[in-house]
C-alpha cells in the first residue's frame, strides 16, 4: 500500500479524546464490543465534507461530554491525501454540525455559540459561522430572527 492510499495519522487530540471517554466510562475494557459503557465511550464520526478542489476533508467527531450524558461533536479536518495528521478545527462547549465549503474554501457550520455581540447573560442559539480557509476565529455570520 503507498502512502497515498494509507489513512492519515490520527492526531492526538482525538487520541486523548478517546482516552478521556475510556477514562469517562465506569467500566474500562480493550473489547469495546463486548463491554457496553466502552462501546457507548468510543468516538464517532458523524459525516464527511468534502471541499471542491478535494484536498480538504472535514468531519464531525462525537465524543462523550465530562459527565458521559451526552454527545459533543467537534470538526476535525482530515487530509485526503493521507500524508498529514487529522487536526481539530472547532472546540465548541455544545458542539458544532452542518458543515459545508464555500466555493471560496472556507468552512460553513452551524453551532450554538455565544454571539460575540449579545449581552453576557443571553444563551447561545444555534446559528451559522464561518471558519475562514486560511484559519482563524469563526465568524458568525447569520443567526434566527
Amino acid at each position: 500500500m503507498t502512502k497515498a492510499n494509507q489513512p492519515a495519522e490520527i492526531d492526538a487530540d482525538l487520541v486523548q479524546a478517546a482516552d478521556a471517554a475510556d477514562a469517562a466510562g465506569p467500566a474500562k475494557s480493550d473489547k469495546p464490543f463486548h463491554d457496553l459503557d466502552a462501546y457507548i465511550a468510543l468516538p464517532r464520526l458523524t459525516g464527511l465534507t468534502l471541499s471542491r478542489d478535494g484536498e480538504r476533508l472535514v468531519t464531525g467527531v462525537a465524543t462523550l461530554d465530562t459527565e458521559s450524558t451526552a454527545y459533543r461533536t467537534a470538526l476535525w479536518e482530515i487530509d485526503p491525501s493521507g500524508e498529514k495528521p487529522a487536526h481539530r478545527l472547532t472546540r465548541g462547549a455544545k458542539g458544532e454540525s452542518g458543515a459545508t465549503f464555500t466555493h471560496s474554501g472556507d468552512l460553513i457550520f452551524t453551532a450554538a455559540r455565544p454571539d460575540p455581540t449579545a449581552k453576557a447573560d443571553d444563551d447561545p442559539v444555534p446559528a451559522l459561522w464561518r471558519l475562514a480557509a486560511g484559519g482563524g476565529e469563526a465568524e458568525l455570520i447569520g443567526t434566527t430572527p
